[in-house]
């Protein structure tokens, strides 16, 4: 009588084949050079973003700057009309905004705004930050140039925003 013909036998070697698949090593899998490009590529990404956020930190920063010099104008109207008195912006009555001090501002003269509703002069304050060159060059963000224009008449306060080449 053969093994395979006796039930025990044929028992015997289905356990024994069933232990031999499961001590099989799986194929298809990563070899250790697909491992590794992926790995390096991964290092890549990551050595890349930090310096992403940090431009759109700095443009962020850069854009609220330039709105809070805009509503300290708008402002400085109102409250020159609201008091009846000539107010000089950039003056204790109608201060720039504290964190503007990482702004240059270039303009021959600040406007002085009427009770009227009228300013001094017609005013044109180009906004760059001290660090321009440094942060456009590390960061790869040019942030446009910014005017903020002030009308004599209406004293009416606008931004001109011309985008970098």
């Amino acid at each position: 009588m053969s093994l395979m013909s006796c039930p025990l036998g044929q028992h015997q070697l289905r356990q024994h084949q069933l232990r031999q698949q499961s001590l099989k090593l799986p194929s298809g899998g990563f070899t250790l050079l697909e491992i590794l490009i992926v790995l390096a590529l991964l290092g890549l990404i990551i050595s890349m973003l930090p310096r992403g956020l940090i431009a759109l930190n700095t443009k962020a920063d850069y854009q609220i700057l330039v709105q809070k010099v805009v509503i300290a104008a708008r402002q400085c109207s109102i409250t020159a009309q609201q008091q009846q008195r000539s107010i000089s912006l950039g003056s204790e009555a109608c201060p720039l905004p504290s964190d503007t001090s990482k702004l240059t501002t270039k303009a021959e003269l600040l406007p002085l705004f009427h009770a009227d509703g009228t300013a001094s002069h017609s005013a044109r304050i180009v906004i760059e930050t001290a660090e321009d060159s440094l942060v456009g060059s590390a960061t790869g963000f040019n942030h446009p140039v910014t005017v903020v224009m002030i009308d004599k008449l209406t004293a009416n306060v606008s931004l001109k925003i011309d985008e970098p080449h």
